[in-house]
C-alpha cells in the first residue's frame, strides 16, 4: 500500500484540481468542546413562564415549580397547574415530611399550606408585615430557621409542629446585622450576617466578629472535609468558612473570571460535587477522588438560579429568563463543535486519535482529551464523508466522490473517483469496497494495483473482510459472500431491507442492521434472531453496529439501542436520558469509550454506562363517575346505576415520559392486561359487584411499576337484593295461592252458574210451554173441531207439534243460529195470529248485513218478550193488533227490537192488578235471571231496555223492548 501512496501522490501532484482545499493544524488545549447534555423546557413544552424562581421534589416524584405566573408541577410529560390561588412573585418552598404538605412561603411572609390536595394560607404572626423573608434553612434535624428583614431575631421551628406556634423558638439579639444565611453542623447552627457570625448552641447566642463585610447569600456548603463551609456572597465571592480556627478565607479564586457576573446559588450534590449557579451560566466543580475539583462551564449566556437533585439523583436548573433545564446524567458527555454536522463515520487511529467525518465534507482528528488536532475540508461542498478506515498508518476515507488517502506525515492523497459507500482492509495490501453501483476490492500487492467488482449494477452500504480472499458484502438486494472467485447470495429473498452495517460474533453468527427492516442475526442458513420495532426496537432503520465487551449497541434514527441477546432485553439511549440527538449514524468503541456520532455531535459515556432506570411512578389523575369528575379516593361505594367509570391516569418519569406504556385491568371483569399509551381506561356499563382497578407502567429501560389500587363497589340494584327477591317469592306464592283460591273459587261459581243457566233453561222452556198457552192452543184446536173446521184444526196442530218439538230442540243446547231464533219466533206468533183470529198482524225482519245461519246467540231469549207483548200489551188492544220484531247488529252485539201498539204497561199493569192470573207469566223474569247469570259468567254485556211509546197527548201508543245479545258467529 506504501507503493500504491507513493504513486498517487505522483498523480496528485500533477493534477492538482482534486487535492484538498485547506488543511488547518492546531496545537493541543485550543478548543474544548466537552459538554454535559442539558434538555431545555419553555413555554412551548407548557411551562407557565421563562422566568423560574424555585424547585422541588414532594414524596410522590413530582416536581413543583415556582414562577412570576404560577405553581406547576410536573410529571415528565405535563405541566401541571393544581393550585389557585398562589400567585405571588417570588416564593421559597418547603417540602415537609409529613405525607402530602407542601409550604410555600413569600417574601411577605405568607405562607400556603397544600396538603390534602386543598391550599390554606397561614401567616407567620412573629414577622411584621411589612418586613421580607430573607432567608430559609432547613437542617438535618428537621429545623426550620427563618429570618426576615428588619428584625434583631431569627425564629426556629420543629417541623411537625411548624404551625404550633408555642413550639416557636425565638433567638434575639441586638448585634445581629441582616443575617442573611443559616449552616447547621450537628447541635451548632451557624449564622452569617454583614460583618458578624454567630452559633447558636443549645438555645444560646455567641457571636465572633472574625468575619467578611461583605453580605453572605444563602444557602451555604459544608464541604467534604467536614470542616469548611462554602459561602457567596452578594458581590460575587466564594469563601471557605473554618469552623475549627473560625476564620474565612477566599475560596476557588481560579474561577473568578468565570463568576464575575455574579453568584445566584450554590448546591452541593449527593457525589459531593459543587454547582455554582451565576447571571453567566453554570460552573460544575466535579469532585476527584484525590480531594480536588474538575471544572466545567456550562450554559453560557443564562442566568441559572436554583440547583436541585431529585430522588433519582437527576439535576435540575432554574432560570431567570430562559426555562428550566433539566440534566439526565453526569456520566454521559457531548462534544459539540461548529463543523461537526451529521457525522457519518467515526474511527480511531493507531496513535488512539478520534476520527470524525462529515456529512459535508469535513474531517476532524480529535485528541483523547477531546481537543482538536486537525479540521480538513474536502474539495467539494456536497462530498459526504461514508467510511474511515484507520487500520494502519495509511487511512483511507470512503466518500460519495471518490476515495481519499492519507499519510503518515498527514498528506492527503486522491486514491480513486467514484461514489464509494464502504471501505475496509483486510490486509495493507488489500481494500474491499461498497459504492453506488459495485461491490469489490482493491489489491495492490504487486506493483501498482488491481481492482475488481465481483458484483456490478447492486448498491452497497457494508463490508466485512474476513481475509484477502474472502469478504461479506451488505447490499440493498441482501446479503452476498465472496471467496476466491466465487459469489454466492445468503438467505435470499429472507433478508429485506438494504444492509447498512455487518458484524461478526463469537459464535461466528452474523449481525445485520437494516434500513427498514431491524436487526437479522443469522448463521449460514437460518435466521437466528429478528429483533423489529414489534420486539423491542423503536426504529427498524438501522444505521451501525457497535459490538462491546458485554453488549451490542445499534445505532438508529430514533436513538440507540443497547441490546443483550442472550438476555434477549433492550435498552433505549435517546435525547430523552442525555443523547445529543437521536439520529445516530455511526458508533465507535475507543478503549471502553462508547462514541456516537450524531446529526449534532458526538456523545461519549463508558460501555458500563447504566441505562436501566427505576419503573415510573403510576398516579390516577381522575375519575368520573357517570361523566361526573369525583374525588379520588381509595374505595368508592356506588348505586347500581353509577355504573359509567372512566378513570384518568399518569406517571411520573422525567427522562422516557414519551414512550412510557401502561397496563390496566379491572378485576371481577377481566384479569388480562390491557396495554395501552393513552392516558385513560373507561368502563360504560359495569354490572353489579365488587371490582378492583389495577395500573401499572414501564419504559424501555424500566420493569413494571408496582400497580397502584382503586376498588369499586357497586351496589345491585333493589330488585335483586335478597329482601326484595325474599318479598317476591312470598308475594309470588301469595298471588299464586290467590290465584289457585279465586280460580277454584271461579270455577265453583261458573259450575253453579251454569247449572243456574240450566235450571233457567228448563225454566225457560216451561215458561214456554206454560199451561196457560197450552191451553189456549188446545181449546183452539177443539172449536176448530167442534165448528168441523177440521183442515184449520189439522193445521194449526201440525204448526202446534211443531212449535214444541222446536222449543224442546232449542233446550238442549247452548247457543243456537239467528235463523232458528226467527223460525222459532214465526211458528209461535203464526199460532197466535191463528188464535186471534187474523187479528194479530207481527214482522220478523233482520238487517241484510247479518248473516243469519252464522251468527249464534242463547236459545229462548226473544220468545219471552214477544209473548209478553201479546198477554199484556196486544191481548186487550181494540182493533188491529201490530208486532214488530227486528235484528240489527252492532259489533259485537245483536240488537233485537219488539215493538207492539198495545194498551201500554200502565194499563196493562192495572188490568193485571183487578184480574188475577191463575197462571202467572215468569218468562220475563226468567230470562232477566238467565241474562244477568250469562253477565256474571261471560262478563259480558247483556242488557235489556223497555220503552214506553207515548203520543204527545201523552196517550200510550205501545211498547218498545231492546234487547242487546253478545253474538258469536261460527264459521260455515
Amino acid at each position: 500500500m506504501l507503493k500504491l501512496i507513493k504513486n498517487i501522490h505522483v498523480i496528485c501532484f500533477l493534477n492538482t484540481r482534486f487535492v484538498l482545499v485547506f488543511t488547518l493544524f492546531f496545537v493541543s488545549n485550543l478548543i474544548k468542546g466537552q459538554h454535559l447534555f442539558f434538555r431545555h423546557y419553555t413555554p412551548d413544552d407548557g411551562l407557565p413562564t421563562s422566568s423560574l424562581y424555585n424547585l422541588v421534589q414532594d414524596q410522590d416524584g413530582f416536581i413543583w415549580i415556582t414562577s412570576e405566573a404560577e405553581v406547576c408541577k410536573f410529571d415528565g410529560e405535563y405541566f401541571l397547574s393544581p393550585l389557585i390561588g398562589l400567585e405571588r412573585e417570588e416564593v421559597i418552598k418547603l417540602s415537609f415530611h409529613a405525607p402530602d404538605r407542601l409550604v410555600f412561603i413569600d417574601l411577605t411572609n405568607q405562607t400556603f399550606i397544600y396538603e390534602n390536595n386543598s391550599l390554606k394560607q397561614y401567616d407567620i404572626p412573629l414577622y411584621p408585615k411589612t418586613s421580607y423573608l430573607c432567608s430559609f434553612y432547613e437542617d438535618k434535624n428537621n429545623r426550620n430557621w427563618l429570618v426576615s428583614t428588619g428584625v434583631d431575631y431569627v425564629i426556629s421551628m420543629p417541623t411537625a409542629s411548624i404551625f404550633d406556634t408555642s413550639q416557636h423558638t425565638v433567638y434575639y439579639n441586638p448585634n445581629f446585622n441582616q443575617p442573611k444565611a443559616f449552616h447547621a453542623v450537628e447541635d451548632t447552627v451557624y449564622l452569617f450576617s454583614q460583618g458578624s457570625t454567630f452559633k447558636i448552641i443549645e438555645d444560646t447566642v455567641y457571636s465572633s466578629f472574625n468575619t467578611i463585610e461583605d453580605q453572605v447569600m444563602p444557602p451555604t456548603i459544608g464541604m467534604p472535609d467536614k470542616n469548611n463551609v462554602l459561602i457567596s456572597t452578594y458581590t460575587g465571592e466564594l469563601y471557605f468558612y473554618s469552623k475549627n480556627a473560625d476564620q474565612f478565607r477566599r475560596a476557588f479564586t481560579e474561577y473568578d473570571s468565570l463568576i464575575q457576573a455574579g453568584i445566584n446559588y450554590i448546591y452541593e450534590d449527593q457525589l459531593q460535587n459543587i454547582w455554582i449557579s451565576t447571571r453567566d451560566g453554570l460552573i460544575f466543580l466535579d469532585y476527584q477522588k484525590n480531594g480536588t475539583y474538575k471544572m466545567s462551564h456550562h450554559l453560557s449566556g443564562t442566568s441559572v438560579g436554583i440547583i436541585y437533585q431529585d430522588a433519582e439523583f437527576q439535576y435540575w436548573f432554574t432560570s431567570l429568563t430562559d426555562g428550566l433545564y433539566f440534566l439526565p446524567s453526569l456520566e454521559l458527555s457531548t462534544y459539540i463543535h461548529p463543523k461537526l454536522q451529521k457525522i457519518y463515520n467515526i474511527a480511531i487511529n493507531q496513535s488512539g486519535e478520534i476520527l470524525l467525518g462529515t456529512d459535508d465534507g469535513w474531517l476532524l482528528k480529535i485528541s483523547e482529551n477531546f481537543e482538536v488536532q486537525q479540521e480538513t475540508k474536502l474539495q467539494r461542498q456536497s462530498m459526504r464523508v461514508y467510511s474511515i478506515d484507520a487500520k494502519f498508518d495509511t487511512i483511507l476515507y470512503a466518500t460519495s466522490s471518490q476515495i481519499f488517502a492519507q499519510d503518515i506525515d498527514d498528506r492527503f492523497y486522491d486514491f480513486k473517483s467514484g461514489s464509494y459507500k464502504q471501505i475496509d482492509r483486510s490486509s495493507r495490501e488489500v481494500a474491499w469496497y461498497g459504492s453506488s453501483g459495485s461491490m469489490g476490492y482493491i489489491d495492490s500487492t504487486h506493483e501498482g494495483y488491481t481492482e475488481k467488482a465481483v458484483l456490478k449494477q447492486t448498491r452497497t452500504y457494508a463490508v466485512y473482510p474476513i481475509s484477502d480472499e474472502a469478504c461479506y458484502f451488505g447490499a440493498v438486494d441482501g446479503l452476498y459472500y465472496y471467496d476466491n472467485d466465487t459469489l454466492q447470495t445468503i438467505l435470499p429473498h429472507s433478508i429485506q431491507g438494504d444492509i447498512r452495517d455487518i458484524e461478526i460474533l463469537a459464535d461466528s453468527s452474523l449481525l445485520l442492521a437494516t434500513q427498514g427492516n431491524g436487526l437479522f442475526r443469522i448463521n449460514h442458513d437460518s435466521i437466528i434472531q429478528h429483533l423489529t420495532i414489534d420486539n423491542g426496537l423503536v426504529s427498524n432503520n438501522c444505521t451501525d453496529i457497535l459490538v462491546g465487551s458485554t453488549y451490542i449497541w445499534l445505532a438508529t434514527n430514533k436513538g440507540l439501542h443497547r441490546i443483550d441477546l442472550d438476555n434477549n432485553t433492550i435498552k433505549l439511549l435517546s435525547r430523552n436520558n442525555g443523547l445529543v440527538d437521536d439520529n445516530v449514524n455511526c458508533l465507535a468503541l475507543k478503549g471502553d469509550t462508547v462514541l456516537v456520532g450524531t446529526n449534532k455531535g458526538v456523545a461519549y459515556f463508558k460501555e458500563h454506562y447504566s441505562l436501566e432506570e427505576s419503573p415510573p411512578k403510576v398516579y390516577f389523575s381522575s375519575v368520573k363517575v357517570g361523566e361526573k369528575d369525583t374525588l379520588i379516593i381509595q374505595h368508592y361505594s356506588l348505586k347500581h346505576d353509577q355504573n359509567n367509570i372512566k378513570i384518568g391516569f399518569g406517571s411520573i418519569q422525567f427522562t422516557n415520559a414519551n414512550s412510557i406504556e401502561y397496563q390496566y385491568k379491572l378485576k371481577g371483569l377481566n384479569d388480562d392486561w390491557v396495554q395501552t399509551k393513552i392516558n385513560e381506561a373507561q368502563y360504560p356499563s359495569l354490572s353489579n359487584g365488587n371490582y378492583e382497578f389495577m395500573l401499572r407502567a414501564k419504559t424501555i429501560n424500566s420493569d413494571w411499576s408496582s400497580p397502584i389500587l382503586l376498588s369499586f363497589e357497586i351496589d345491585k340494584p333493589f330488585w335483586k337484593t335478597w329482601w326484595f327477591i325474599l318479598c317476591g317469592i312470598v308475594f309470588f306464592g301469595l298471588m299464586v295461592y290467590l290465584f289457585l283460591r279465586q280460580f277454584i273459587k271461579n270455577k265453583a261459581r261458573k259450575a253453579k252458574v251454569e247449572a243456574q243457566i240450566k235450571d233457567m233453561q228448563l225454566m225457560a222452556l216451561r215458561a214456554q210451554m206454560n199451561p196457560h198457552f197450552i191451553f189456549n192452543s188446545l181449546n183452539s184446536i177443539q172449536e176448530f173441531i167442534i165448528l168441523q173446521d177440521k183442515r184449520t184444526a189439522n193445521r194449526y196442530l201440525g204448526q202446534f207439534s211443531l212449535l214444541m218439538r222446536t222449543i224442546l230442540n232449542m233446550s238442549e243446547k247452548e247457543t243456537i243460529t239467528l235463523r232458528q231464533e226467527i223460525d222459532a219466533l214465526e211458528l209461535y206468533l203464526s199460532l197466535e195470529s191463528m188464535r186471534f183470529e187474523d187479528e194479530l198482524h207481527f214482522n220478523i225482519s233482520y238487517d241484510p248485513t247479518i248473516k243469519i245461519d252464522q251468527t249464534l246467540l242463547p236459545p229462548m231469549l226473544i220468545q219471552p218478550y214477544v209473548e209478553n207483548a201479546i198477554l199484556h200489551g196486544l191481548r186487550y188492544k181494540k182493533g188491529v193488533k201490530k208486532l214488530d220484531v227486528e235484528f240489527t247488529f252492532e259489533p259485537p252485539f245483536l240488537i233485537c227490537t219488539v215493538t207492539d201498539n198495545g194498551i201500554g204497561r200502565t194499563k196493562a199493569k192495572t188490568i193485571k192488578a183487578r184480574k188475577a192470573s191463575i197462571f202467572p207469566s215468569k218468562g220475563m223474569s226468567i230470562t232477566e235471571k238467565r241474562l244477568n247469570l250469562l253477565n256474571d259468567i261471560t262478563h259480558q254485556n247483556f242488557e235489556i231496555e223497555v220503552i214506553d211509546i207515548i203520543s204527545d197527548q201523552e196517550e200510550a201508543l205501545g211498547t218498545k223492548v231492546i234487547i242487546q245479545v253478545f253474538s258469536n258467529s261460527k264459521d260455515v
